[in-house]
């Protein structure tokens, strides 16, 4: 959606309130607004990985097909980041690095197949796949503990502007009581003043022309 970020916003906003669209809400609702649709390209993401690239023949031109497209896929969302939660991106980023690390150390493996066994190696590939599911926890505690602070931040900003709205209110009508205190005890009436004031006002806008002629009241001829 093109226009500015409030302009994207009142507009997914409307979107995410449409009763039409409330069964789909899940697919775009936590994407930013510029990346509504990531969802679909993820999905075929998803597919090639498990559908496509098993029907490769050759080990050796699917472990590298794998590496290249992971590190592509990897490097796109890293400069995306198309999730409202930058948790969630980081996550993401860390998923597709893991990826991308599991097809290069299955080539690696492919080279290595005549050499003995590296116990080592494997314990430091079953690591890195198991780290997601650390980052994914710790992450989401951060991005939570995140949202409670601004929860608490918007609360604190609401009751501060409630309480200065109070406080202008008794303010004004404290001065709007003075105002008209004086206007009494000095023989001016607040209505006929503010009609003085709205005369004024109809005068001058005639004066520029505001009003046409035909709208204009003719002065009467004076009696001789």
């Amino acid at each position: 959606v093109a226009g500015s970020a409030p302009a994207r916003l009142r507009y997914r906003r409307r979107l995410e309130n449409t009763p039409e669209l409330s069964p789909l809400k899940f697919l775009f609702l936590h994407y930013k607004c510029e990346y509504w649709s990531y969802e679909v390209y993820d999905a075929y993401r998803r597919v090639f990985f498990i559908s496509l690239l098993p029907l490769i023949a050759d080990p050796d031109h699917r472990n590298t097909t794998g590496c290249f497209v992971s590190f592509v896929s990897c490097f796109g969302f890293m400069n995306m980041k198309p999730f409202l939660s930058e948790s969630t991106n980081t996550v993401g980023t860390i998923g597709g690095c893991i990826i991308w690390l599991s097809y290069y150390s299955a080539q690696l493996i492919r080279i290595r197949s005549g050499r003995s066994e590296d116990i080592g190696f494997g314990v430091a590939l079953l690591a890195a796949n198991l780290s997601i599911i650390g980052g994914a926890v710790t992450f989401g505690w951060f991005d939570h503990k995140k949202q409670e602070e601004n929860s608490k931040t918007i609360e604190n900003l609401h009751a501060q502007l409630a309480e200065k709205s109070k406080t202008l209110a008794k303010r004004y009508k404290t001065a709007w009581a003075a105002y008209s205190k004086h206007a009494h005890d000095h023989g001016f009436d607040v209505a006929t003043l503010m009609a003085s004031l709205v005369s004024i006002i109809d005068y001058a806008n005639q004066q520029n022309g505001d009003i046409g002629p035909d709208d204009l009241s003719q002065p009467e001829a004076a009696n001789d």
